[in-house]
């Protein structure tokens, strides 16, 4: 069985962090800093799944990272019709992940690099 991860982006500190729990009743995340565990409301949090897949460095890519692909391809990866993709950026089609060979490498993503999106 795969192991489910999420980072949760918190708006107001600026910053992604592992996410160690998520408590849907509640409304929050637990994330976990250095020594300490915080809690945060879903509303001040942004989710993102892991989409189990790796770029050529071993990172784990998520939802919301930036990804440069085949031929210096650059493109934003969310979750459309049951899978990951790319953002459909450059009037270019849905383009499901699985679809690559593995050669993509994570750049950034889209809350902390919104500059690499720009032509």
């Amino acid at each position: 069985m795969r192991e489910i991860k999420f980072r949760a982006f918190e708006k107001s500190l600026g910053m992604t962090l592992p996410v160690d729990a998520i408590d849907f009743c509640e409304n929050y995340v637990v994330v976990h800093i250095e020594d300490n565990y915080m809690e945060w409301y879903l509303n001040e949090a942004i989710l993102e799944q892991c989409t189990g897949l790796k770029d050529v460095n071993g990172v784990d890519i998520y939802e919301g990272d930036i990804v440069k692909a085949f031929h210096n391809y650059i493109d934003t990866v969310i979750f459309r019709i049951g899978c990951f993709g790319f953002d459909a950026n450059y009037n270019h089609p849905f383009t499901p992940l699985c679809n690559l060979d593995g050669s993509m490498e994570v750049i950034g993503n889209v809350h902390q690099n919104p500059e690499l999106l720009e032509e």
